[in-house]
């Protein structure tokens, strides 16, 4: 099939009462949002502002997994990679999970994002990289800090006595004595 698709048609074939034009008319609307779901996400990997696209990207389901995963086999973009393995989890597709976990290991720009997605979608395995994280981080990190430990909380995961100790230690700064306080 061509890229000239017309959606009036497939929805003409689909309401049909042959069958041969039903099954053509979802044969149509198949190619159809399989194109558009090429095109969307061409679009995320090519705008100025991927998030708007991002957080709305899931919603294409299985038209834009395929197309996610070529972006993540073929880029070197490290925001472009997590965002689209974000999505990929968010879809029940684990390709990018090795790309979220590494952010999670050493990324700054998206470690909350990629901890709350690998939450959301009940990765255990990551708690133990949060954890080595947390025991590396600087102080002054404080959100990623708290992204990491709310993170764990969600997860049911306890605080190994290091990091307990780390936590509680007197040059800890204010932020993060609050949101422990809040949070134990």
């Amino acid at each position: 099939m061509s890229e000239n698709f017309d959606l009036k048609t497939a929805l003409r074939h689909v309401e049909s009462d042959s069958f041969e034009e039903q099954a053509a008319g979802l044969d149509e609307a198949t190619a159809l949002l399989n194109a558009f779901g090429k095109r969307v996400v061409d679009r995320f990997v090519h705008c100025n502002d991927r998030f708007i696209i991002w957080e709305r990207l899931y919603r294409f389901g299985p038209f834009v997994t395929e197309p996610l995963k070529e972006v993540l086999s073929q880029t070197d973009d490290p925001e472009l990679r997590g965002l689209s393995a974000m999505v990929l989890l968010k879809l029940g597709d684990k390709t990018g999970l090795p790309v979220l976990l590494e952010i999670i290991s050493t990324g700054e720009e998206l470690l909350c994002l990629a901890a709350s997605r690998l939450i959301e979608a009940h990765i255990i395995e990551a708690a133990d990289r949060m954890i080595e994280r947390l025991r590396g981080l600087e102080m002054a990190k404080t959100y990623h800090i708290q992204c990491l430990l709310a993170a764990l909380e969600r997860l049911g995961r306890a605080l190994p006595s290091d990091l307990v100790e780390r936590f509680h230690a007197p040059d800890v700064p204010w932020e993060l004595r609050m949101f422990l306080e809040k949070h134990s």
